[in-house]
């Protein structure tokens, strides 16, 4: 059943990203500045180019690897979330549109997906959470910096900025619903606060974070729900009403897209962690599979018969009467 639900939100999620893309032709959003290495990589790995691939991997991974441990608290998923994550980079990249949007936040948001939906299913099957941590407890192994000079030249010093500005109870708050994929209930658990000032926490925290990084009305409703939304601390309830409302309406559509490019600049708060080499190993050994896929091999079959067909009738054709 899991399987079959996966398998359904890949195709929603494609289906998504491409009516979105739609919807933002009628707005221009500015490139970040330093955001051309990891848009041209992007763009190399829509044509098929393992390489830049493997660059994009290699340079993104330990700050998303951190990431994916944060979300699951788990080694074993976060592997797993990291895999699959770039597994779908890789067969959708060609969805990315490269003239709008960070490339940075796209990817965050398919490996970070991935990371919530594995620690959701394992919360469900042990029904108990994680242990509170804080963000400097996560071990740093290797200092790899490949994705902090490209961070760094976006915004990431203003998102910090921003971030330091809050006190430090909606800091945690944030911090939590973002990295560890907390809903509000499950922060006020944590934070052994009321349920109202959990939420109250999250909310006026991303308005005064809203406010200081400048976006066009970010305090009007469609802006918060989006905040919320993709900080992932918008209740389920409502979360397939606002994708709904986001696939149809441009504003909602750019105001998530903004979002999703500040929060993927909070990636610098997490000390970088390579992840084990076998994870590469295994995004090879799964493209190699797909290489060789049945429906690959029918395909140029077809593709083959299709010409042998054309080239017989064209010899019929031009044969002498």
């Amino acid at each position: 059943m899991d399987h079959a639900i996966d398998q359904s939100s890949a195709v929603r999620d494609d289906a998504d990203a491409g009516r979105r893309s739609a919807l933002r032709d009628a707005f221009v959003v500015p490139p970040a500045p330093g955001s051309g290495q990891l848009k041209s990589l992007l763009a190399a790995v829509s044509k098929g180019d393992r390489g830049a691939f493997s660059t994009l991997y290699h340079i993104t991974s330990p700050r998303l690897y951190a990431l994916c441990l944060r979300t699951t608290g788990r080694a074993d998923l976060a592997e797993e979330a990291l895999q699959e994550g770039f597994v779908r980079i890789w067969r959708n990249a060609r969805e990315f549109d490269m003239s709008k949007g960070e490339a940075l936040a796209w990817i965050t948001v398919v490996v970070r997906n991935r990371a919530r939906t594995l620690a959701e299913k394992a919360r469900r099957l042990t029904a108990t959470s994680a242990p509170d941590e804080d963000m400097d407890s996560i071990p740093d192994r290797g200092h790899v910096d490949g994705l902090a000079h490209v961070i760094a030249l976006q915004n990431s010093e203003q998102v910090r900025a921003c971030l330091g500005r809050l006190d430090q109870d909606k800091q945690r708050a944030l911090q939590m619903v973002y990295f560890d994929g907390l809903t509000h209930q499950e922060l006020a658990h944590r934070l052994e606060v009321p349920l109202g000032t959990a939420k109250s926490w999250v909310r006026r925290g991303l308005a005064q974070m809203g406010q200081c990084l400048g976006g066009e009305a970010s305090q009007e409703p469609h802006a918060m729900l989006a905040a919320e939304h993709e900080l992932g601390a918008l209740p389920l309830g409502l979360t397939p009403a606002f994708q709904r409302r986001r696939d149809t309406d441009a504003k909602f559509c750019v105001a998530a897209d903004w979002w999703q490019d500040q929060f993927a600049a909070m990636l610098v708060l997490l000390p970088p962690q390579n992840p084990p080499a076998r994870v590469w190993d295994r995004i090879e050994q799964d493209l190699s599979i797909e290489g060789r896929s049945p429906a690959k091999f029918r395909h140029k079959l077809f593709g083959l018969l299709g010409m042998v067909v054309f080239l017989s009738l064209l010899a019929i054709y031009l044969r002498p009467f």
